[in-house]
């Protein structure tokens, strides 16, 4: 009876081992198998690219939520951005109080501040949809938010950069950017720990040689 106990025990023992190593063996399978994150950008990115349709040239309107650490309200103001590959960014603010600053080109003014002047080119890559000079410049993590309705993937995607330059990291933490056929939304997450949410509407190409969409480039 004794040796049937410990038989039976002994089997009962060796059954576990086995059980826990093949769930153990099976679990490293899984995670060798499992897709890296880098590998999941590098997907997201592919396809936002085929998706994204972002003119060389084009005007549109802005609306700017400013949140500053030490304020109760956020500021907001709205106007008219350009994008030409040529001449820049020109970004027009008509509310609360009206500027004008040229950003990137030949026609950059003064009054364009260092954060600005820092942006300058990120955002052209950004609202071009130059995701390989992006690179250069920022750790990428991207993919494509889900339908929680439908529970499948939706067309609409989220990148998030990480500036790898020193010099932007004083002005910038990250900028996180929201899209699908065109870029809908940026959000800057700055050094000073203020956040700056920028909504792009009825974003439109323009010609190069469209008189008004140029004179947008003169410094006032």
């Amino acid at each position: 009876m004794q040796k049937q106990y410990r038989s039976t025990r002994g089997f009962l023992m060796a059954s576990a081992v086995a059980g826990f190593l093949c769930s153990s063996l099976g679990a490293f399978a899984g995670q060798t198998d499992a897709v890296s994150p880098q590998q999941v950008t590098v997907e997201a990115l592919a396809k936002i690219s085929e998706q994204l349709n972002q003119p060389a040239q084009m005007r549109g309107e802005f609306l700017q939520k400013k949140t500053l650490p030490n304020l109760p309200r956020p500021l907001q103001s709205q106007g008219q951005i350009s994008l030409s590959q040529e001449h820049g960014i020109s970004w027009r603010t008509l509310q609360p109080v009206a500027s004008h600053i040229v950003m990137g080109g030949e026609g950059e003014n003064a009054s364009a501040s260092a954060f600005s002047r820092q942006m300058a080119e990120p955002m052209m890559h950004i609202l071009r949809g130059d995701f390989a000079a992006l690179e250069q410049m920022f750790y990428v993590d991207a993919g494509y938010e889900k339908d929680e309705e439908a529970s499948v993937t939706s067309d609409n995607w989220k990148m998030s950069l990480r500036p790898r330059n020193a010099r932007l990291q004083k002005y910038l933490n990250a900028i996180e950017i929201f899209g699908n056929e065109s870029v809908h939304r940026i959000r800057l997450l700055e050094g000073n720990q203020s956040v700056t949410d920028i909504e792009f509407i009825n974003m439109q190409p323009v010609t190069a040689q469209d008189a008004q969409f140029l004179a947008e480039f003169d410094s006032d």
